[in-house]
Formats: structure tokens, sequence, C-alpha cells
């Protein structure tokens, strides 16, 4: 993964190459800005890593700042064939507590139910899960895309979107899309679900 500083140039050399642990992780198939998590007025990074150690997978989050440089700040590790970090996002502010948040998709959860976890910014970040979101079938891909959904209902909290583009519900493999609202001690219950119209959507 590479981050570019662009400044009334037209450069191509990367102020900064973030690279992987070991051969074979997918690092950098999923990358994301991660909002400002620990506060400092920065604008800090996620990347994913979802075949690391042969589908654990991983997501790296990097922190900005004058001194930014490529070793990961807070690393986020999945279990046995979990596919962790195939999507990384910024959550925004879920909980409303001033400092961004991130979600990071595993869909190989569960015979690929699919998980989406949350874990929210501070001034010292830690890498445990405040919020997991579970798919609903096996075979879902649940949190295969996961994204900041902004505040759709206007609490004031940012909300979360996660997909499972393999959900059944309509059809088979129609596909669903699933939002959940932030709020100060946020939950893991649905809020607004979204489905495809017809079969292989």
């Amino acid at each position: 993964a590479f981050l570019f500083d662009y400044y009334l140039k037209n450069e191509i050399t990367p102020d900064i190459s973030l690279y992987a642990e070991t051969e074979y992780n997918v690092y950098g198939s999923s990358v994301s800005s991660a909002g400002d998590v620990n506060g400092d007025g920065y604008s800090d990074v996620i990347v994913g890593a979802y075949n690391y150690n042969s589908g654990t997978g991983r997501a790296y989050i990097y922190l900005g700042g004058p001194a930014m440089d490529n070793i990961a700040d807070v690393t986020i590790t999945g279990s046995a064939n979990y596919f962790m970090g195939v999507s990384v996002s910024t959550a925004g502010d879920v909980n409303g507590d001033g400092y961004s948040d991130v979600i990071v998709g595993a869909y190989g959860y569960n015979s690929s139910t699919g998980r989406a976890y949350i874990y929210y910014g501070g001034a010292v970040m830690n890498n445990i899960a405040d919020v997991i979101l579970t798919g609903s079938a096996t075979g879902d891909k649940f949190g295969e895309s996961v994204s900041d959904a902004g505040d759709v209902n206007g609490d004031g909290y940012s909300d979360v979107i996660v997909g499972a583009r393999f959900n059944d519900f309509i059809a088979v493999d129609a596909g669903a899309a699933y939002i959940y609202f932030g709020g100060s001690s946020m939950n893991n219950t649905l809020d607004v679900t979204l489905t495809g119209e017809a079969a292989n959507d």
C-alpha cells in the first residue's frame, strides 16, 4: 500500500510505503481512511490482509502525523478461516465520543456466515472489538463489504452498512445489505435490511 501527499505537483513517488509481514498475505486488497482514531488531529489509515496465516486475516491501522512511518500502531487479527480484513473502512464516530472508529469484515466466520467487527477509537486504541455484527446464514459472506453509512437517522451518531452478497432472503444469491445505527452504547441489533430484487443480483 502506498500513501501519496499531493501538493500541486505531478509526482508519482509514494511518501510512505506499507508492506506485508509475510508472503501470500494479500496485503492491501482492502484499504481505507480510518478517520482520526486517536484524536490527534491527523487522519489515519487502515489496510487489510485477509489471507494472513492462510486465511486467518489481519487489519493494520497506521496513525498519521508529521513522523508517520510504516509500522502498524494497531494490529487486528482474526481466527482460522475468518479472512479478517477482507474489507476495512472508517465507521465514522458510531458512539459519539469524539474519536473515529473502524469496521473490519470477516466473511469466512462460521462457514462463511460472516461477521463485521467495530473497534472504537481512543487516545490509546486497542484491538478488542467493541461491537460484533454477525450474518444470518451459512454461505452469506456477510462482511465481504463494509462502510461508514454517515448518519442515516439524524441522531448525531454515525451508522454502518454491511454487505452479504450471497444472502438468499429474496432469492438464491440475491444478496442483502444491513444498516446498524450508532449510539452512545451501540449494539448489534439490525435496524434496516436492504435486499436484492432477483437471484444472482
